[in-house]
Order: structure tokens, then sequence, then C-alpha cells
């Protein structure tokens, strides 16, 4: 068997790699706790980007690079989770409703809607 000389990868880009992956778990961790605190505001990809000093582009990119989905997919996920919680705990629609922002009603109205007609 005949090795050549890039069987192996250099010592220093490995941990330039490892270095460069914990950074992005950082961002990703970062930006899952902003969301956490401030998903019943009407924040957007612009204002998490701004909150943690990053472009939107480097933080989309970063983010649906480790997590297979984007930002404003993750916030629009988190606002149906928290509308699911309080609908299930015996809450009557209205005060769902009034708990939840309007663009997380018209995102559960607009799944609901695609969901019945498939």
């Amino acid at each position: 068997m005949v090795q050549s000389g890039f069987s192996k990868r250099p010592r220093s880009w490995t941990r330039v790699r490892l270095r460069g992956d914990r950074e992005e778990l950082e961002i990703v961790r970062r930006t899952k706790v902003f969301v956490e605190m401030h998903y019943r505001e009407p924040i957007s990809l612009r204002d998490v980007a701004a909150a943690l000093n990053y472009s939107a582009a480097h933080l989309t990119h970063t983010f649906r690079m480790q997590t297979g989905s984007a930002v404003t997919a993750w916030i629009i996920k988190r606002r149906i989770r928290a509308a699911v919680e309080i609908w299930g705990s015996g809450m009557r629609r209205s005060s769902t409703c009034a708990n939840a922002s309007d663009s997380t009603i018209s995102v559960i109205l607009h799944v609901s809607l695609r969901s019945s007609w498939a």
C-alpha cells in the first residue's frame, strides 16, 4: 500500500478547525439563549445579530451549518412551542391569543391550514 504525503492533516490545521467549531457552537448557544429570553418580543434576525455583535449573514450561516435550521425558523418554532404549552394548559383560546404575538398566531394558522389541506 502506497501512502501519499497528504494522508494526514497537519496538526496546526486540526487545532484551528477545532477552535472554529467551539466558536461556532458558542454562537449557536448564545443565539438560543437570546431567543429564549426574547421570543415574546417582536425580534428578527437582525435584532439577534445586532445583540450578539455579528452580521446577519454570518449568524445565519453559522447557525444553519450547526443546527440545520435558520434563526428565524428557530424563533418561530419557539413561539409555536410556547403557544402550544399555553393552549395545552387549559387556558381559553382568547387568553392564548393574548399571550402570543400576532406573528405567532398567523404562523400557527398558516401551518394549521397547510396541514389540513395536505
